[in-house]
Parts: C-alpha cells; sequence; structure tokens
C-alpha cells in the first residue's frame, strides 16, 4: 500500500482507504475482533459477578473501579497493536505480529494512559461514585436516569476528547510521549474535527443492533439497571457488537490520521515507506 496514490483526507476516499487495509489483512483483523468481543464479554462478566458478590454499594464502586483501569490497559494494548499492526501494512512493511505486540508493550502505560483520556468523562463518574460511597455523598443515578446520564457524558465526553481521538495511532506510528502524542493529534485534526466527528458517527451506528436488547431490560422507575437481567446469549451478543464497534472505530480513526499525514500534510507514499524501516 505504500505505493499508492497520494491519501486523501475526505470521507469516502477514508472508507475506501480502510476497507483496502481491511482486505490486506482480513485474518489479523477477524482475530482482534474476536478478541475485542471476548475482552468486552470478559469486563461484562466480571461487573456481574461484582454486583451479585454481596458487596456494599462503596466496595461494589471499588471494584467495578478496578475493572474499568484493568480494562484501559487491556484496551490500550489491543489499540496499540491494531494501529501499529496497520501502520506496517500502511507502509508496506507487514513485519511480524510478534514484533508489534512487543513493540507496543514497551509503551503500553503511555497507550493505557491515552485510553484513559478518551474514557476521561465515564471515568470522573465513576471515582466520583467511588468517593460518595465512602463520603455519603450524593450518589449517581442506578434507575432509568442512569441511562440518560450515560447518554449525556457520551455526548460532552465526544466533544471533548474529539480533537485527540489519533493520540493513540500517533504514539505508537511515531513512538511519542503522552503529552507530545495528544498535541499532534489536535495538530492534525486541526480543519478537519467534521470530518473526524462524521467517521466517529459512522463507527457508533453499529451499536444500534444492541438497541433491543438494551430496551428489553430497561429498568421500571425506582429500579437500577443490573447485568444480573442479561442472559449470557444477550450478554455475548452486545459485547460482539461492542468489539465490532471498537473496531470500526479503530480502523477509521487509523485510516484518518494516516491520511492526514500522508496526504493533507504533503507527505508522500515514499514517505510512509520509510516510516517502519
Amino acid at each position: 500500500m505504500a505505493g499508492s496514490s497520494p491519501r486523501e483526507a475526505r470521507f469516502t476516499a477514508i472508507l475506501k482507504d480502510a476497507f483496502r487495509l481491511v482486505r490486506s489483512d482480513p485474518l489479523f483483523l477477524l482475530g482482534l475482533l474476536v478478541a475485542l468481543g471476548a475482552w468486552s464479554l470478559a469486563i461484562q462478566l466480571g461487573q456481574r459477578a461484582i454486583t451479585g458478590a454481596g458487596l456494599s454499594p462503596a466496595n461494589v464502586n471499588a471494584a467495578n473501579l478496578i475493572v474499568t483501569l484493568i480494562n484501559l490497559a487491556i484496551g490500550g494494548m489491543l489499540t496499540g497493536v491494531f494501529n501499529h499492526r496497520a501502520g506496517r501494512i500502511s507502509a508496506g512493511n507487514p513485519g511480524t505480529f510478534g514484533s508489534d505486540v512487543a513493540i507496543v508493550a514497551s509503551r503500553l502505560p503511555v497507550l493505557a494512559a491515552l485510553a484513559g483520556v478518551m474514557a476521561a468523562p465515564n471515568l470522573v463518574l465513576q471515582i466520583y461514585g467511588l468517593a460518595a460511597g465512602y463520603l455519603h455523598w450524593p450518589g449517581i443515578p442506578t434507575g432509568s436516569e442512569a441511562i440518560f446520564l450515560s447518554l449525556v457524558t457520551s455526548i460532552v465526553g465526544l466533544v471533548i476528547v474529539l480533537n485527540w481521538v489519533m493520540a493513540q495511532a500517533v504514539a505508537v506510528v511515531e513512538q511519542r510521549g503522552f503529552a507530545d502524542a495528544l498535541g499532534r493529534s489536535q495538530s492534525l485534526i486541526r480543519g478537519h474535527r467534521w470530518l473526524t466527528l462524521g467517521l466517529l458517527i459512522v463507527a457508533g451506528l453499529v451499536v444500534i443492533a444492541t438497541f433491543p436488547v438494551t430496551f428489553a431490560h430497561l429498568p421500571r422507575p425506582g429500579n437500577t439497571i443490573s447485568l444480573n437481567q442479561y442472559s449470557m446469549a444477550e450478554l455475548a451478543y452486545v459485547s460482539a457488537i461492542g468489539g465490532l464497534a471498537s473496531l470500526l472505530g479503530m480502523l477509521l480513526m487509523f485510516q484518518l490520521y494516516w491520511n492526514l499525514r500522508f496526504g493533507a500534510q504533503g507527505q508522500t507514499a515514499q514517505d510512509a515507506a520509510q516510516v517502519f524501516t
């Protein structure tokens, strides 16, 4: 792919280039999709076990926060492996999967921290919930109001972190540190925010497929939301769709990064070929 024409920072061009990337290594992407779905299922089963363990609300919040931090580390690793592999393929130097994992493992602290930035609004809510449980502050809604709160948090979070959605790709491909990766992502996205938002919406549309399951378990007023209401098949289905949405988001954000770097900023296909030499 390194010898192809200069990349274009247009919506349709990015979709086409992303599809070309999928065709370049479908087995790797299929394996990553399975890994993302399986990990999402493991997280949900862990949270369900915590809920049913008879812990106090404060301890439930603490356990869930620990699960979230572990999730950020694993998620950062999986995202990093994808970006490194996608970069090698796009540069025309696929290398080996083992080398991808080894290089990304050395960048794990930075990648986990960047994953935390992407999840910052929800992470702040969890930390508040933990503090509220121990300090007897007003708690976070756990009933039907929690769905609305989650939606608002996701929208606000997207607006806040929009400039940094390519930071994980930057950190892996350009070997930059935490602050440099955030700054570089913001610089690349400048002037392309609507394009970035449109691509994220495309990735998010996949989640619509989970609505029938989610709405079937909406709690009545006064009741709380619980994963115990979901069957194993429903959890597996929701996890699979979540994994697909995550993979599609990774794919489109990487392709946006690559096209902006090797197109909109004037770098050539020959420059791309030198990235992983």
